[in-house]
């Protein structure tokens, strides 16, 4: 586990780069040649304090982040990830490299990264922060990347709220690949290019000016409510005191065959998911498996006994305007403030349902929310936004992080 401080000490610089937030991409065939372009046209000539990466190539990864630093400078932290597909303004992208890069005196950068094992997700939450401490700005947000092949990721959040508690909001996503079968984490600090398989890196950003964060999915309620009555974890035993399977695939009118086919159900299950009750909305939850010998399901993230639950449905415009309303989320919290930059975190089977046509529709609504902010983030393998209580792990929602 590795910490560092990186902040931009230029107290002279006009109101105007007080705080900046670039963007740039990259779709260079060449890993390296991607990472060099990426990073000039995010840092432009400026003096970085956080470079966060984000690729959906998975080769050549250790040059890829030795160009973005020949490019960046000494001065910047790198970290990043690898993902299910890229998000900027002109839209979504496969096998690019986006660079999202911090800088300005009004900005306090404190980063880490961890190892992270099945088992061990908790003690890797724990690990990085404490390590990031504080950077006593009025506003902070902590920006953390999982590892989707990990799983268990709801107890890295848990791990990570265990230090920070409820003041500083939590926000991230899960690194996976375009064929959700890997994933890998980068992290510079000035000692060289480390890549991370099965790891977790972090970034404590403190600013002078105001974050907003937006949650959406676009998901609705539909049928009578339901009751976990026995749940542990991550896994249903029974709903509404019968077996939880049989309950949920008589809702459905489907029966034991849906299971049978290991792609045909992740796709059944992900077009079924369950929502839990949440102040504010519900949380969505997909079934990762069934056990068809005592008719539990696992989930892919926590649940909780006696919690209320429906199942969910959703239509392809609805799905697209979540995109747009978790951005409009985040840049009303600035309290008026123009956003200088927004990171956004999208569901990696929202963009398989939407489909490339739709998915244009979506990320045009997400610029249409934020105005002429610039806009980058990459599609996970689950989402995290931990802004009250100690739970933040979702799944198919729009996360978005809004700089002001």
């Amino acid at each position: 586990m590795t910490s560092t401080t990186a902040s931009v000490t230029d107290h002279a610089a006009p109101t105007s780069v007080h705080r900046w937030f670039g963007v740039g991409q990259s779709i260079a065939e060449d890993a390296a040649t991607a990472g060099a372009e990426a990073a000039g046209k995010a840092v432009a000539g400026r003096e970085a304090a956080l470079l966060i990466v984000y690729t959906s190539l998975e080769n050549e990864l250790k040059p890829l982040v030795e160009a973005v630093r020949a490019t960046a400078g000494a001065q910047p932290v790198i970290m990043g990830c690898t993902t299910c597909g890229e998000i900027t303004r002109p839209g979504a992208v496969d096998s690019s490299v986006v660079v999202v890069a911090l800088g300005g005196p009004g900005f306090d950068v404190r980063t880490a990264r961890a190892p992270q094992s099945v088992g061990e997700q908790r003690a890797a939450g724990v690990a990085v922060a404490e390590a990031v401490g504080t950077t006593d700005r009025p506003n902070q947000v902590f920006v953390v990347l999982g590892d989707g092949m990990v799983g268990g990721q709801h107890e890295l959040v848990r791990g990570i709220y265990s230090v920070l508690g409820a003041q500083v909001p939590l926000v991230g996503a899960n690194a996976g690949n375009l064929t959700y079968s890997d994933a890998h984490h980068f992290y510079d600090a000035g000692n060289g290019a480390e890549i991370l398989h099965g790891g977790v890196v972090a970034a404590l950003i403190g600013s002078d000016g105001p974050i907003g964060v937006g949650v959406a999915h676009g998901w609705r309620p539909v049928g009578e409510p339901m009751n976990l009555t026995d749940a542990d974890d991550s896994r249903i035993t029974q709903i509404d005191h019968e077996p939880a399977l049989d309950v949920y695939l008589r809702r459905l009118g489907a029966d034991d065959s849906v299971t049978q086919d290991p792609t045909g159900f992740f796709m059944f299950a992900h077009d079924h998911p369950l929502g839990i009750a949440r102040r504010g909305g519900e949380d969505i939850r997909v079934v990762q498996s069934a056990d068809l010998a005592d008719r539990s399901m696992t989930i892919f993230s926590d649940v909780q006994q006696g919690a209320v639950a429906w199942l969910m449905e959703t239509d392809s415009d609805a799905l697209v305007n979540g995109g747009s309303r978790s951005c409009t989320e985040a840049v009303d919290a600035l309290g008026g403030a123009q956003p200088i930059g927004v990171m956004e975190f999208d569901c990696a089977v929202r963009k398989l349902q939407l489909g490339p046509d739709r998915v244009v529709h979506e990320v045009a609504g997400m610029t249409g929310a934020i105005g002429a902010a610039p806009l980058a983030g990459f599609y996970s393998m689950g989402e995290i936004a931990r802004t009250h209580g100690m739970r933040g792990m979702h799944h198919m929602t729009s996360i978005s992080i809004a700089l002001g």
